[in-house]
């Protein structure tokens, strides 16, 4: 069996997300890098400007003021929100780039990155989990594990794709068989190589086994509900053709065992809530689509 650890350890830039980026993302969460430098950044790129400013005037954060200018967003959203619209304006660039065989299945990922990265923020609010925004960035990058096998290893890929559909495996049981790592591992590598955050590390790493994510693992599983749910609501990437209980998923005993709220509550009354949320959100999620 052909495994991939090493090659994916030698490669420097996996996916070339440029070094200020990386920088941004890392302090923001730090709260180490100064606003007006921030600004600067954004300021240069006249499309990146009219997207954050859509954004900052979307129904998603609530805003009551009109946000006219970047310096006003930072102000009003914070710096470390900016820095993950910043993130994910950049990632969709540089998504679309990569291998063009691939095409259709790098869109497919990205919506449901997207996706996921705006159902985790939903649920994060819907029960009450105290957060600086971690779990929405961590939501984002989660699956980039399968941009390096969609990149690098194609053919593997597309072989375990095929698993998937025709065995009705899981993506990670195919992928263990024909390139011995998952993409959930391969993602903790790329996040060590990024050097962000632990939270966002041990997500990327363990969202498929939540109970191994330590200190993160409310995080973990705020991603990997959020994960289901847009399997569930048709904005996947075909992960199995089986039908999943979420309520057996480890992520959802993790969040009910710490917050009453949803553990007295019917999953089907919780999902309808964090669907609604969702849908009401759509013409934010569609600004990075």
């Amino acid at each position: 069996m052909h495994d991939i650890r090493n090659e994916i350890k030698n490669i420097n830039e996996i996916v070339p997300i440029p070094a200020a980026v990386t920088l941004i993302l890392s302090q923001s969460i730090n709260k180490e890098m100064a606003n007006e430098k921030l600004i600067r950044l954004i300021d240069t790129d006249a499309v990146l400007t009219a997207m954050i400013l859509r954004a900052a005037n979307s129904a998603f954060y609530g805003l009551r003021s009109g946000v006219a200018t970047i310096s006003h967003a930072v102000m009003m959203l914070g710096h470390a929100e900016i820095s993950r619209l910043v993130l994910m304006y950049d990632l969709k660039q540089r998504v679309f780039t990569l291998n063009k065989d691939q095409r259709d299945y790098l869109n497919r990922l990205w919506l449901h990155s997207i996706s996921a990265a705006t159902t985790a923020r939903i649920i994060a609010k819907q029960i009450g989990f105290p957060t600086v925004g971690e779990e929405f960035t961590a939501g984002l990058l989660h699956d980039m594990g399968k941009i390096v096998l969609a990149q690098h290893f194609s053919h593997s890929l597309t072989k375990s794709l095929q698993m998937i559909e025709e065995l009705g495996m899981s993506d990670v049981e195919a992928e263990l068989q024909v390139l011995a790592i998952s993409h959930d591992e391969v993602g903790g590598i790329l996040a060590e190589n990024w050097n962000l955050p632990s939270v966002i590390v041990d997500t990327m790493r363990y969202h498929h086994n939540v109970l191994l994510a330590g200190d993160n693992k409310n995080v973990a599983s705020i991603v990997r509900l959020a994960d289901l749910l847009s399997e569930r609501w048709g904005l996947g990437i075909g992960e199995r053709t089986e039908e999943v209980s979420i309520t057996d998923d480890p992520c959802w005993g993790v969040l009910a065992g710490d917050n009453s709220s949803i553990a007295a509550e019917q999953f089907e009354a919780f999902e309808e809530n964090v669907r609604m949320e969702f849908e009401n959100n759509q013409a934010f999620s569609e600004l990075f689509s």
